[in-house]
């Protein structure tokens, strides 16, 4: 199933915060199952820059849920392609696309025959399963006697503890580490 939604915005760079607020507000009415904060800051990002190099005029916005992914893609009237700058700790500004590369799945720009789109895709997270309950534990004193373990934390470096079960071949008995807190 796909499900898109499409934002007109003025030239203005508080058109930037109405785009962050819609895409939020879209995510959370169809219960979008991706990371709402980098979906935001790369919202943010691809529609300041696209104002930013619009020259005053509107720029759209798209919103597209797809099987697997967000695509989102902002259109504005400039030919010009984005390009990663070279990154200088100094630099008040250029971090804009390194961060859509960090932050997104894909991103890319397409000319068009009146401007250009830029679009950035995020991988949608996997639906959660329902879990199991957790298990009661068993107390020291019904656990079995193998995995008991001191009732104090050792001293020094935690010892290597031998599980020996009765009736099993000694090869077959296990050595491992473990640490003891109490709680």
């Amino acid at each position: 199933m796909t499900l898109a939604a499409e934002l007109s915005l003025p030239g203005r760079l508080q058109s930037a915060a109405a785009a962050r607020r819609h895409t939020l507000a879209w995510l959370r009415e169809h219960s979008c199952p991706v990371d709402r904060d980098a979906a935001e800051q790369l919202v943010d990002e691809l529609v300041s820059n696209a104002l930013q190099h619009a020259g005053g005029q509107a720029v759209g916005m798209s919103l597209v849920l797809q099987p697997g992914r967000l695509r989102v893609e902002v259109r504005d009237p400039s030919r010009a392609l984005p390009c990663m700058m070279p990154l200088s700790p100094t630099a008040e500004s250029g971090r804009g696309m390194y961060l859509v590369d960090q932050l997104s799945y894909r991103w890319g720009a397409d000319v068009l025959p009146t401007g250009k789109y830029v679009w950035f895709e995020l991988a949608l997270r996997p639906a959660r399963t329902p879990t199991r309950p957790p298990q009661r534990r068993q107390s020291r004193k019904t656990a079995h006697p193998a995995f008991r373990g001191p009732r104090s934390a050792p001293t020094g470096p935690h010892p290597a503890q031998t599980l020996r079960r009765e009736g099993t071949p000694p090869e077959l008995n296990t050595t491992s580490r473990y640490v003891h807190r109490e709680i």
